[in-house]
């Protein structure tokens, strides 16, 4: 009968299992965990069938069923490792998947940013096309009023030109003109409006000639100086004297004349050329410097003299109104050039909003793409992370498992262990009976002495020897009053035994002793708890050898045919003396044995047999001795 308490932690090891998947998908259920509480409770169920077969004595059982136990563990432990390479292969593919979700949620973000980017820039572009008309509206007005303001200028212009650009010499007609007027008589096209610029002209004229005459003048001059200053002061330079006697150290020309070397001589003629050409010049350049001055003093004269035909009152209107006209001119001008940069502001604006708008709303798209794919992504990240943890579950259900059968496979290892414990026992108890010297005959009454060696792994409780053969003997033991035969300790027995013709006739006695008791081994042994106790039984079967007493042969007597002795002794019975010549040798004991005499017949035959039935028999001890 099997412990039912032994089923009592894998059955809450599959309850907590169970209950703890209600959460999960009904293919789940039927899936590869019902296998593996099956496969629990096939372990579970061998487990126990090896504690029973050990309680049973099966000993084979116990081997068979843990086997079994070995297989529905290993076959466990395959369907964890293959769970866990499922769990493994999800978490690698979550990794990956977690990349590259990390990568469209960042793209799905820059293309947002983007979007938005673009979005402003649509906002500040619309807002520049705006004011850039706003801008053009103003400047379309600013141009018209230009334009008007340059029709009155124009106007105001063409008078004050008619009064200002009168001849100069038109203003002097009568008979008392001044000391100038020739001067303009001469230049008849010189307007009031150009007289300035006739003076200008006839002053800048002047100034060069006048400086031309003045440098001429300095040339003439300074040729005449030098003229004078080589001939009273030649050079210094040696190479202008001869290099002879004083002559390098007296350079008078006066006093030296004949040290005065050819080149010299030459150039002082140069010298006396160019002062002359020079002085020419100068005349030349004095004459042309005051025509020009005349001119020019002709013209300034004029300015000062025709004040009276108020030439200061039309200069300023003239000048007036050409400056008026050129800030009107200059106003137009900048108004249509500001018109024109506005126009292609407006155009530049409508351009940029156009493009913003494809831009905005090819990132709209773009980023609509990419967010779905970044949600696509999340989903199936989402969807994976939820197998992820129902394949942990499994994993988490396999270790429940496990631990439940964590008292199962000890249970096996330990009964395994206590198979191996019992074999050393059985192994290890020893019986020794000694040999024994001397003849005897049928019928004496032998001690038959023993000893009995416990193992030396457990103590032996509730010990008892018997002997089984031959029958009838009733050892006395020297086992300790509480029946506890410590490991390794030796029982010493004593028994009587009558020696049977039997005996005699095999030359041997052969005693089969059994030792029982109980080792502490099986379900609830040391290895746990409790302490449990098997039931162990050890027979040991050994020989005494043994030899028949071996009488002396009595002397033969003569016997007749009749059966009546010869009282003569002289051998003849019945007959001739031939026939008592034949005498039967028969035992003394005959008599008394009855079938002695076949006994008698053999004694020397059995001897014989005795003695090769001991060698056999030694033989046999020492074999068994050595196993």
């Amino acid at each position: 009968m099997r412990n039912p308490g032994l089923r009592a932690p894998i059955a809450a090891v599959l309850t907590m299992t169970l209950a703890g998947l209600t959460v999960a998908p009904a293919a789940t259920a039927t899936g590869a965990l019902s296998i593996a509480e099956e496969t629990a409770v096939a372990a579970q169920d061998a487990a126990d069938a090896t504690n029973q077969s050990f309680i049973d004595a099966d000993w084979d059982g116990v081997s068979s069923n843990a086997d079994a136990f070995d297989d529905a563990y290993d076959s466990l432990v395959g369907l964890r490792d293959a769970e866990q390479r499922v769990l493994d292969g999800l978490e690698d593919d979550a990794d990956a998947l977690r990349g590259t979700l990390d990568d469209a949620i960042a793209d799905a973000e820059a293309k947002r940013l983007s979007k938005v980017g673009i979005d402003q820039d649509l906002a500040k572009s619309t807002g520049d096309l705006v004011q850039a008309r706003i801008d053009l509206g103003v400047g379309v007005q600013r141009e018209l009023d230009a334009e008007d303001e340059l029709a009155g200028v124009i106007r105001a212009n063409a008078d004050a030109n008619d009064a200002y650009n009168a001849t100069v010499a038109s203003l002097f007609v009568g008979p008392t003109e001044p000391a100038w007027a020739g001067v303009f008589r001469s230049n008849a096209a010189v307007t009031v409006q150009g007289l300035p610029a006739f003076y200008d002209a006839s002053a800048a004229d002047a100034l060069p000639l006048r400086e031309t005459a003045n440098r001429l003048e300095w040339v003439a001059s300074r040729a005449r100086d030098s003229h004078s200053m080589f001939r009273n002061h030649l050079p210094r330079d040696a190479s202008f004297w001869k290099h002879l006697g004083d002559c390098w150290k007296h350079r008078d020309v006066d006093e030296y004349p004949e040290c005065l070397t050819e080149e010299a001589v030459y150039h002082l003629s140069v010298y006396e050329r160019e002062a002359e050409t020079a002085e020419a010049n100068y005349d030349d350049a004095e004459d042309a410097a005051t025509a020009a001055e005349g001119k020019r003093d002709a013209a300034r004269s004029a300015l000062d003299d025709i004040v009276w035909v108020n030439f200061t009152a039309k200069k300023t209107a003239y000048d007036s109104t050409e400056t008026e006209f050129d800030n009107a001119t200059d106003e137009v001008d900048a108004a249509g050039r500001a018109l024109v940069l506005l126009r292609q502001v407006v155009r530049d604006a409508e351009d940029a909003v156009e493009d913003n708008t494809d831009l905005l709303s090819a990132a709209i798209d773009e980023w609509e793409i990419a967010d779905r794919a970044a949600a696509r992504l999340q989903g199936e990240s989402d969807e994976l992370a939820g197998t992820i943890r129902l394949q942990r579950q499994k994993v988490v259900s396999f270790s429940a498992l496990f631990n439940g059968l964590a008292v199962a496979k000890q249970d096996v290892d330990d009964r395994i262990a206590d198979l191996v414990d019992l074999g050393t026992v059985r192994d290890s108890i020893l019986v020794t009976v000694p040999s024994r010297e001397g003849a005897v005959h049928a019928g004496d009454v032998i001690e038959v002495a023993f000893t009995a060696t416990n193992s030396q792994l457990f103590d032996l409780s509730d010990a008892t020897i018997s002997v089984t053969s031959p029958l009838g003997i009733a050892p006395l033991c020297d086992i300790p009053v509480d029946g506890t035969v410590p490991a390794g300790a030796t029982v010493d027995c004593a028994a009587d035994y009558q020696v049977t013709a039997t005996d005699l006739l095999n030359g041997e006695i052969t005693v089969t002793v059994v030792l029982s008791g109980y080792i502490p081994l099986g379900p609830g042994n040391p290895r746990a708890t409790v302490v449990n106790r098997t039931f162990v039984s050890v027979t040991s079967t050994t020989t005494i050898l043994v030899a028949a007493v071996v009488e002396p042969a009595p002397e033969p007597v003569a016997v007749t045919t009749d059966g009546a002795a010869d009282a003569a002794g002289s051998g003849a019975v019945n007959g001739t003396a031939d026939d008592a010549a034949a005498p039967v040798a028969v035992s003394a004991e005959l008599s008394e044995t009855g079938a002695a005499d076949a006994f008698g017949s053999l004694t020397d035959a059995a001897v014989l047999v005795l003695v090769g039935l001991a060698l056999v028999v030694v033989t046999r001890r020492k074999l068994l001795h050595q196993k």
